[in-house]
């Protein structure tokens, strides 16, 4: 989320194609913050905080070559397919979903196909395109094992 706010200012594209990043970014600080607090490790939170107000900072503020922002950007790519790589590899393995919520899962399926359609139509930013359709994939692959165990569950019982 952060490197997707930090491009998409530094490229100027219209905050409707990526408006929710900055909301998912503030939400992951906080999340973090919370864990932290609550693991009681206040200073932690506290620094962690700070630290991430300055590298945004750093993102934001044209003081950083446009190269890095980009290859940020790019790096986002992998960090994000593994990360639903595992998830789905995960399920596979336990033949089930766990705890993966299924209205959770439609609705981040249906925010990549609007952040690919506006990315398409709005910013024709390659990079931007080609991670909302590696988002899109990922997600349908996600969403259909949640139909597809869900299903399988029902008819076990």
């Amino acid at each position: 989320s952060s490197s997707t706010v930090a491009y998409s200012v530094w490229k100027q594209f219209p905050i409707n194609t990526w408006g929710e990043n900055l909301v998912f970014m503030v939400e992951n600080v906080i999340l973090v913050c919370l864990l932290l607090q609550y693991n009681r490790r206040p200073l932690s939170a506290l620094m962690f905080m700070l630290l991430y107000v300055v590298v945004m900072l750093l993102l934001l503020l044209p003081l950083l070559p446009t190269t890095f922002l980009i290859s940020l950007h790019i790096l986002s790519m992998p960090i994000f397919s593994i990360s639903r790589v595992m998830q789905i590899y995960t399920n596979y393995r336990n033949h089930g979903t766990g705890q993966l919520s299924a209205a959770s899962a439609f609705l981040s399926m249906f925010q990549s196909f609007g952040r690919f359609t506006s990315s398409l139509l709005l910013t024709m930013d390659k990079i931007m395109i080609l991670t909302f359709v590696q988002a899109s994939i990922l997600n349908i692959v996600l969403t259909a094992q949640i139909v597809y165990y869900r299903r399988k569950e029902k008819k076990g019982k």
